[in-house]
């Protein structure tokens, strides 16, 4: 048999293990899986301490899921990603590098205020927190059914197009023994938009966490882009809570204590 003819069998049995697998697989070139790295390391640290104590809470993840009329990619996974999670939660640990970078004394961080003790939130003055809505929009990606040559048992969707993200971040600095709100930013940080493209899904109903996991370019793209977004966010709290504005807020949470009887 001649070598050629050897190389076009090969190929074809790997086409019919492919189909016969039913995996879901990428279409585009292999890609090396990178893991995105989330920490911060504030660029500036201020000499000396303000004498305000911030507590800081967990940041908080909220999701809206977009215009899912024009596509049946399912949204509702977002917040179960791995990558998302770690996002967030090492977001509340670099918090406190900001709080500390900035010349103010550290409390925490906690998951919630309701995990404070009465002795945390009264040794605190102030409470940082951050909301983070990612804003999820499928309306540009597309699936489709792919029926195989060979039985139709093997059938699969395919999924492809762009999956938009336009994030928008809440900073709120509350009096700690009343959590009585005293200062909000609304940040809107910079878009993202990652190209999916895979296939072999036995279900038209597909998560986004599914696609995560089978399409390596997607997850190392989004990963690339939740980076920047991290440390966009991280530079932008820093230069918010200027020492100056804050020893007013704290002055102002200070009255807001005498008022109250605990």
């Amino acid at each position: 048999m001649k070598t050629s003819s050897i190389k076009w069998l090969h190929i074809c049995i790997i086409a019919v293990v492919c189909v016969i697998s039913g995996c879901a697989t990428t279409s585009r070139d292999m890609v090396a899986r990178i893991n995105p790295n989330f920490d911060y390391t504030p660029n500036e640290t201020v000499a000396g301490n303000t004498g305000i104590t911030f507590a800081a809470v967990g940041s908080q993840l909220s999701q809206r899921q977009g215009n899912l009329r024009t596509s049946s990619l399912d949204g509702t996974g977002l917040p179960r990603i791995p990558m998302i999670q770690r996002f967030i939660s090492n977001m509340a640990a670099d918090f406190g590098e900001v709080i500390t970078a900035r010349g103010y004394t550290l409390r925490g961080p906690f998951k919630t205020y309701d995990e404070m003790t009465f002795v945390d939130k009264d040794n605190s003055n102030l409470i940082l927190t951050a909301n983070i809505d990612f804003n999820v929009d499928y309306s540009a990606t597309r699936i489709e059914y792919k029926r195989s040559i060979l039985l139709s048992s093997l059938s699969s969707y395919a999924v492809s197009g762009s999956v938009a993200m336009r994030p928008r971040v809440t900073l709120l600095i509350n009096e700690s023994l009343t959590n009585e709100k005293m200062w909000t930013k609304s940040v809107n940080i910079t878009p993202i938009n990652v190209y999916i493209e895979s296939s072999g899904y036995p279900s038209g109903s597909i998560t986004f966490e599914e696609v995560l996991a089978n399409d390596d370019e997607a997850f190392t793209e989004l990963g690339m882009q939740l980076e920047k977004m991290y440390n966009e966010i991280l530079n932008r709290a820093y230069g918010y809570l200027d020492p100056r504005e804050i020893s007013l807020l704290n002055k102002q949470a200070a009255e807001l204590r005498k008022r109250k009887t605990f």
